[in-house]
């Protein structure tokens, strides 16, 4: 089962087993914000959010998709240059420091760095959906402060939105402690 719970600013998932013999298992409840406030944006936020809580609640990473180009952050066009700069190419696999809320981020071989930020931002907003308290949100950023360091160098944009998820998170936490 995913119910969804009540929110303002995106869709909050919670993803739930039932076994045949009643006893149930819930991941816990994970957030999307929407990126649009209208049913479009809601409506894409709930496909993510059922999607990744799912894959979490069964360990499984995940994949690059479609998907992906539609969540990046939009930004102002750029002034036309006299070449274009070729993209970042992306690290190969970077991992956090070996405790419970390590972040192992694998890119494609040819995957540039913007998909892999990407990549980051979903993973850690999975583990931030998981955390429960805000030294859980702060254990997860010091734990992969590598990882978010090389997403800073490569796309300082994707790292403005990796900071402000943490913030929410952790004002999260706090208005409920």
């Amino acid at each position: 089962m995913q119910p969804t719970h009540e929110c303002t600013d995106g869709v909050i998932v919670e993803t739930i087993f039932i076994h045949s013999s009643g006893e149930q298992i819930s991941s816990g409840k994970l957030h999307v914000p929407a990126t649009k406030h209208d049913a479009q944006g809601y409506g894409s936020a709930l496909t993510y959010a059922r999607r990744y809580s799912l894959m979490a609640a069964c360990g499984i990473a995940p994949e690059d998709d479609d998907g992906n180009n539609a969540s990046k952050p939009k930004t102002a066009p750029a002034k036309p240059a006299a070449a274009p700069a070729p993209a970042a190419k992306a690290p190969t696999k970077v991992e956090g420091k070996d405790t419970e809320w390590q972040l192992k981020v694998v890119a494609k071989p040819d995957g540039d760095h913007g998909e892999w930020s990407q990549l980051v931002i979903d993973a850690t907003v999975l583990q931030i959906g998981q955390a429960k308290s805000e030294a859980d949100v702060m254990n997860i950023f010091k734990t992969n402060r590598n990882i978010y360091d090389e997403v800073k160098s490569g796309s300082p944009t994707a790292y403005e939105v990796l900071m402000d998820e943490f913030k929410q998170a952790r004002a999260k936490h706090k208005e409920a402690a």
